[in-house]
């Protein structure tokens, strides 16, 4: 066996066993610029980073927005008018990045 196929081996192993989405803990290496053979020391840093999986910047800018509660004080219906594609945009230019739909915080 390679010996790229075994480290990989353990990573897909390791990322079911932790419950991490191996596409995006790959492109969260990848990103980072981290050599395969010190995968295992981001592990921690990937849970802190890691945001989720959307299909769309506004679907990611809407969870973002209720996790921090934004609208809560405020009638649901001002939430239709608010453009979070926009606002999920502006967030990609710095607070976070996002690779293959993978969104990642960038603290």
């Amino acid at each position: 066996m390679s010996y790229i196929k075994s480290l990989l081996e353990d990573i897909n192993a390791e990322c079911e066993n932790e419950n991490i989405p191996v596409k995006a803990f790959i492109a969260y290496l990848d990103n980072h610029h981290v050599p395969l053979e010190e995968w295992q020391d981001h592990i921690p840093s990937f849970h802190e980073s890691y945001v989720g999986k959307y299909d769309s910047v506004a679907d990611f800018a809407s969870d973002i927005a209720e996790n921090l509660g934004i609208f809560d004080d405020y009638d649901s219906l001002l939430c239709k008018y608010f453009n979070f594609e926009a606002w999920g945009r502006d967030l990609l230019q710095g607070d976070y990045w996002e690779i293959d739909g993978y969104y990642f915080g960038s603290y």
